[in-house]
Parts: structure tokens; C-alpha cells; sequence
């Protein structure tokens, strides 16, 4: 995954998704367990930016070596 982002600057679309649902896993946890707004707004204004990032980065199409 690293020499995709860095090679090609792009992830396949697997790890695209898989890295979102634990993003937001993550911070949906973390939401819970702070009491304070403005930490939790802060929160979801991380993840919001990480995931427009994730998503604007190119998808790359692996190519499966069965054929």
C-alpha cells in the first residue's frame, strides 16, 4: 500500500474502503467516549478532511494475478 501511494500516489479501492469504515469506526468510538463538544466537533472535522483526502486520491485497479 505504501509503494502505491508512493509509486502511483493513489490506493485500490479495497483499501480505500476498508480505511474509511475504520476511520470512522475509530472516531465514532472516540465521539462516544468524550463528553466534550468542541472535542467531539473537532472529531468529526478530522475525519471529514481525512476522508475528502482519501477520496480524492486516485483509485488504482489491481490487477489479479489468477487471470
Amino acid at each position: 500500500y505504501i509503494r502505491n501511494f508512493r509509486d502511483h500516489r493513489g490506493m485500490p479501492r479495497r483499501a480505500k474502503i476498508y480505511t474509511l469504515v475504520l476511520l470512522w469506526l475509530s472516531i465514532s468510538f472516540s465521539i462516544w467516549m468524550v463528553e466534550i463538544l468542541p472535542i467531539r466537533i473537532m472529531l468529526v472535522v478530522i475525519a471529514a478532511i481525512a476522508t475528502t483526502m482519501i477520496l480524492k486520491m486516485r483509485t488504482i485497479e489491481v490487477v489479479d494475478s489468477q487471470g
